[in-house]
């Protein structure tokens, strides 16, 4: 869409108001691999082409060894938590309430993990975890441990991501 947008093809249709600006008309709602037919096709005039061409004998194959060696970043759905180093402060001193800790997993095991109470189960996992004392990183980690024994856990996976991303402390 860059390369369009780059090449003078601005709008989305024709409009009256703006006579000299092109229009690309691709259907934007259609991105998905299995609409290969509204991809652009060529144009009349062979000078409005703007894609370039890489036929010819000074094309040659890829490095298959520089691609392994710098492969490009994909996103994955694991999620291992880091430690992070914070300054001390109060909450940091005071001693973790473990029999409070072992409450709340066994509350989550006995019906957090069951149908319906995923959602609701798993905040409340974690407002005792942070009000036990346990540091961020501990928190994190026991309810991504939650998430994956819940009845649907990839739902329950991304609410842990969104509670420790909106809740940082």
């Amino acid at each position: 869409m860059q390369v369009v947008k780059d090449a003078g093809f601005r709008l989305k249709k024709k409009d009256r108001r703006r006579p000299n600006t092109k229009a690309h008309g691709i259907d934007l709602g259609k991105g998905h691999a299995a609409s290969l037919f509204y991809l652009p096709c060529l144009p009349e005039a062979p000078k409005a082409r703007i894609w370039k061409n890489y036929k010819g004998p000074e094309r040659l194959p890829l490095d298959v060894d520089g691609w392994l060696e710098n492969p490009i970043p994909v996103e994955t759905d694991d999620y291992e938590p880091k430690q992070v180093e914070v300054e001390t402060d109060d909450r940091d001193d005071r001693p973790v309430d473990q029999a409070r800790v072992d409450r709340a997993l066994d509350e989550w095991n006995s019906s957090g993990t069951s149908s319906g109470n995923g959602d609701a189960g798993l905040w409340h996992l974690f407002v005792e975890l942070r009000a036990a004392g346990l540091p961020h990183h501990e928190v994190e980690a026991m309810l991504l441990d939650a998430a994956r024994w819940a009845n649907s856990p990839k739902d329950r996976e991304r609410q842990a991501l969104r509670i420790i991303k909106e809740h940082r402390w």
